[in-house]
């Protein structure tokens, strides 16, 4: 009598899928493959200060912090203020007013030092592009925006509308009624304003995602003449070079715009 004996096969181990593969199949094969590609495969983990520590306990040194933590990672007093406020009101129904949003409204306007200035919250630089350009064109009954070429204001679709370069640009909403200037060139400006339907004019004082190229400030406010002349409002994006970032709060109070 033959006896046969059976063994169970060995089991294979299950290849745990990486943080990139993971990355890639929620956000994007594409995402995925830039992180490859770029060596940042590992995921951020904590930061304190100029670093960031990864998952695998790598420190980098942050050199750009995403043109926001002007202070660093978790600045103490920064996490202090926002433990404070979120333990009395963490966030606001806004049927009711409240004294820190007002606060720091007033210190705004006190800092910008313009007379006159008003405070529209957002919760984004694209959000408040978006609002800027509703305003001038409710203001002023008209369409048209002039814009500088390698210029960048937001994702969202009027932001991107009157940023530079960017594919699928023709088929945005509004997009047929933006102009393009290259910075400097006062006599495109002038010809284009003098048409009478522009509403604005939109500029950053530095281009950030252009290659973080400086605008002439005396351009600026020779712009701002010209918008002054021709009752079209001046649009000054300063998401990426106020608020200190390059020197002053407003980068361009030198000008005086």
């Amino acid at each position: 009598m033959n006896s046969h004996v059976m063994t169970a096969p060995a089991s294979v181990p299950v290849r745990k899928s990486s943080f990139v593969e993971r990355y890639g199949a929620v956000f994007g094969r594409e995402q995925g493959l830039m992180l490859r590609m770029a060596g940042l495969t590992a995921a951020e983990h904590s930061a304190q200060g100029s670093w960031i520590t990864d998952d695998t306990g790598r420190r980098w040194l942050d050199f750009g912090s995403f043109g926001l933590h002007l202070l660093g990672h978790r600045h103490p007093a920064v996490v202090a203020a926002l433990t404070r406020q979120v333990t009395s009101l963490g966030l606001s129904s806004r049927i009711l007013a409240n004294e820190p949003s007002l606060s720091a409204a007033e210190r705004l306007v006190a800092c910008v030092g313009r007379p006159g200035n008003g405070v529209l919250y957002g919760n984004s630089g694209s959000e408040v592009i978006e609002a800027a350009l509703k305003l001038v064109r409710m203001q002023t009954g008209k369409r048209r925006i002039i814009a500088l070429t390698h210029a960048y204001h937001g994702r969202t679709s009027g932001a991107l509308a009157v940023s530079y370069g960017y594919r699928g640009h023709a088929s945005l909403m509004h997009a047929e009624d933006v102009v393009f200037i290259d910075a400097g060139d006062l006599d495109a400006a002038r010809k284009t304003l003098a048409e009478g339907d522009i509403a604005a004019v939109i500029a950053e004082p530095v281009q950030g995602e252009g290659g973080i190229r400086p605008v002439d400030l005396s351009f600026l406010g020779e712009l701002a003449g010209l918008c002054r002349e021709h009752d079209a409002f001046m649009i000054h994006d300063e998401i990426q070079s106020g608020l200190g970032r390059s020197g002053s709060l407003v980068c361009g109070a030198p000008a005086d715009i």
